[in-house]
């Protein structure tokens, strides 16, 4: 597994994914925070700013998510190299964790450069600094399972352009139950969709929420799709 996490994570800086990925998440990461935080000092509410910054996040990984995984597992079949992954002595399941792992460092990376929004906030204003450590987590926790699903998507395809439209299309549909609680009037039906949606399950990170059924929840999201990911690879090295 470690052998083809450094494969993959060498592979996002020697083509340009990994410079693509990096350069639209600081753009609009440095819009976001103007916006979210520069715009709030000028409206007297900075202490919220740091809350509405991390909440337009996930808007971000709508977009950022597929450039990250699109070539994950179908660039492997376009070039007829998943065959040699697939009757290699390592696990399929080795291999899928390793891809998955590799996404999510450079992903985490990225996710690090938030550090310094927090000092330049906590240098000119007030941070809490335990709901900041709480809102990292969870954007964290719900990138790695947009990059499971992401994964997941580009297994059942060879080309990258269509995981990667496919995997945004899955993202989007991710808004689908918030926007199903806005329009029943059912308490119990609102209940049920705010336990199965994720963009509800992150809100409440970044209100300052700190609930372990959403760490699990995410957690268990993350391997239900790396299991299904093993499985369409398992089929495909017996078919």
């Amino acid at each position: 597994m470690l052998t083809i996490f450094k494969r993959e994570f060498k592979t996002y800086f020697t083509s340009v994914i990994g410079y693509v990925f990096f350069t639209l998440f600081m753009i609009f990461y440095g819009v976001f925070f103007y916006v979210s935080i520069i715009g709030g000092e000028k409206s007297g509410i900075v202490s919220s700013g740091m809350s509405n910054f991390f909440g337009m996040i996930y808007f971000v990984l709508v977009l950022l998510v597929p450039v990250l995984t699109m070539r994950l597992l179908s660039e492997e079949r376009k070039q007829k190299t998943d065959q040699l992954l697939l009757t290699s002595p390592v696990g399929l399941g080795q291999i899928v964790t390793g891809k998955f792992l590799s996404a999510f460092a450079i992903y985490s990376i990225a996710v690090g450069t938030t550090a310094f929004f927090a000092i330049v906030i906590a240098a000119h204003g007030k941070l809490n600094f335990v709901e900041y450590i709480g809102m990292v987590v969870g954007i964290l926790l719900i990138g790695a399972a947009l990059i499971a699903v992401g994964e997941f998507i580009s297994a059942l395809t060879e080309s990258q352009v269509v995981a990667a439209f496919a995997t945004f299309g899955a993202i989007v549909l991710t808004f689908v139950p918030v926007l199903l609680s806005s329009i029943v009037s059912s308490s119990l039906l609102k209940t049920l969709l705010g336990l199965i949606s994720l963009h509800t399950r992150y809100t409440d990170f970044t209100s300052g929420i700190f609930d372990i059924s959403n760490i699990l929840f995410y957690i268990s999201f993350t391997a239900v799709f790396l299991f299904l990911t093993v499985r369409v690879m398992e089929r495909r090295r017996w078919s």
